[in-house]
C-alpha cells in the first residue's frame, strides 16, 4: 500500500493493486499510467482491462482511479464490486471505507473499517484504527436534521420532479426526527 496516510483530500487510502499481482497487460499498462500520474488514461485502461477480465483488484483498482478523478459515485461503486467479487479483498474495504468517511457517512464506514483493522499488521493497523475511532466518535454525535436532508437529497435521483417533491417534504420528514 505504500504510506498508508493519504497524501490529499482526494486520494484514496491504500490505492492499487501492486504489479506483481496484476495477471492481465491491461492491468498491468494501467498500473503503470496510474503509478506515472496520467490517472484519465489510467482509468481507461483499467476500464478496457475489465471488458477482458473482471476481477475484485482490477475493479478496486479501477475506482481509486475515479476517486482521483473526483468521480466518488463511480468510485464507491467500483469499490462495492470489488467486495462483491472477494468480500476479503482488504484493499477495496480500506478504499471505500475511506471514501465514506471523507463523505461524510461515518456509520457506512464503519463496517468497512472494522473488517479492514482486524486484517492489517502495524503501522497501517494504527492509522486505520485512528480514523475508525473519529468515524465512531462522529457517529456517535448523532445525525442532525440538516446532515439527515444533505443525505437525503442524494438518494432524490435526477429526475426534477423527484427532486422538487423530496425538498418540498423534507424539512416535514427531518423535523419529525429532532
Amino acid at each position: 500500500w505504500g504510506d498508508i496516510r493519504p497524501k490529499s483530500r482526494a486520494e484514496p487510502f491504500a490505492g492499487c493493486t501492486s504489479e506483481s499481482m496484476a495477471r492481465n497487460p491491461e492491468h498491468i499498462n494501467a498500473l503503470k499510467a496510474f503509478q506515472e500520474g496520467f490517472t484519465e488514461k489510467s482509468a481507461l485502461l483499467f476500464g478496457k482491462a475489465l471488458g477482458e477480465d473482471e476481477t475484485s483488484e482490477l475493479w478496486n483498482d479501477w475506482a481509486t482511479a475515479q476517486f482521483h478523478l473526483s468521480n466518488l459515485e463511480e468510485a464507491e461503486e467500483g469499490y462495492r464490486r470489488a467486495l462483491e467479487l472477494d468480500d476479503k479483498n482488504v484493499e477495496a474495504a480500506v478504499n471505500l471505507g475511506i471514501l465514506l468517511e471523507r463523505d461524510n457517512r461515518p456509520s457506512e464506514a464503519m463496517e468497512w473499517l472494522e473488517q479492514a483493522v482486524a486484517k492489517v499488521a502495524e503501522p497501517k493497523k494504527s492509522s486505520l484504527a485512528s480514523i475508525l475511532e473519529k468515524c465512531r466518535a462522529e457517529a456517535a454525535e448523532g445525525v442532525s436534521s440538516t446532515s439527515l436532508a444533505d443525505h437525503l437529497l442524494k438518494f432524490a435521483g435526477k429526475n426534477d420532479n423527484e427532486r422538487s417533491y423530496l425538498q418540498t417534504h423534507l424539512a416535514r420528514y427531518t423535523k419529525t426526527l429532532e
